[in-house]
């Protein structure tokens, strides 16, 4: 058993930092799903001189415990801190609208009170923003982000068998 579960994680893994994987990776995409895998495949890095920057938005799930073509909501905040990056976030499911939009900077901030620890520490590459919530350790929790004008996307491994994939707009 311990055998099978190591083949499984091996893959994800395997994607981190370096390279992130394709969002849809061979899995059963929604169009909606296709479109923000187009977006974030199209965007590029974050730029720390944009920081911070708070964005809300759509939310998808793949996994065995959520129907892909759900509309769920996420918020992430990236926040410069100390000559580091770090996130906050949160994703909330079955909202019949999107709860964080009316947010300020100062709220989200506020509603993230751990998002400065180590394990929020988020590292900024040529292509895209990486963050490893649970270093590590089992069950994971990468999240890759990536921006386009107003939008940013975003993806996140949760586990071995749980992905999302969000594409959000930037606040004011």
């Amino acid at each position: 058993m311990k055998l099978l579960l190591l083949a499984l994680l091996l893959p994800v893994f395997a994607h981190t930092f370096e390279n992130p994987p394709a969002p849809c990776g061979g899995m059963d995409c929604t169009p909606r799903l296709l479109e923000i895998e187009a977006g974030f495949n199209g965007a590029g890095p974050i730029e720390v001189t944009a920081l911070p920057v708070l964005a809300s938005g759509e939310c998808y799930h793949l996994s065995w415990e959520y129907d892909a073509a759900t509309t769920h909501y996420g918020m992430v905040l990236l926040d410069p801190k100390d000559g580091e990056v770090f996130m906050g976030g949160r994703f909330g499911f079955f909202f019949p609208e999107n709860p964080y939009k009316d947010w300020s900077l100062e709220q989200a901030r506020a509603e993230n009170p751990a998002m400065y620890e180590s394990n929020h520490r988020v590292e900024l590459t040529d292509n895209f923003a990486f963050s490893d919530m649970n270093p590590g350790k089992i069950p994971i929790w990468f999240y890759w982000l990536k921006r386009a004008g107003n939008k940013i996307f975003v993806m996140g491994h949760w586990g071995a068998s749980h992905r999302l994939l969000c594409e959000m707009a930037v606040h004011p």
